[in-house]
This record gives structure tokens, sequence and C-alpha cells, in this order.
């Protein structure tokens, strides 16, 4: 996950989902508040800059 702009109410990030050999990318504006829960309960996180590179 990357946060591209972050404002009042909340974030436009970038997600990337990888599954069985692919690469899924998306783009979105999430409610601040949703974006806290989601990162306190692990259902969001940033990748290891390694593990963005494979």
């Amino acid at each position: 996950m990357d946060v591209l702009h972050e404002s009042d109410s909340g974030y436009n990030i970038r997600l990337t989902r990888r599954s069985d050999g692919n690469e899924r990318v998306f783009e979105q504006f999430i409610d601040r508040h949703l974006f806290d829960i989601c990162v306190k309960t692990g259902f969001l996180s940033e990748l290891a800059a390694g593990m963005a590179a494979s």
C-alpha cells in the first residue's frame, strides 16, 4: 500500500494485490477513520522494501 495523498477527510491510496503470479493495482480514496481501523487490525499494511521489489 502506498499513500498517494492525505487530506482532512482521508487518504488516496494505491493498493497492490499479488496472487497466483498476477498483480492487480487499485487506486482509491479511503476515509480517515476506516483507514486507521484497517491499519490497526492489520487488514492494510505497507510492504517491506524487499517484498515490494519481488
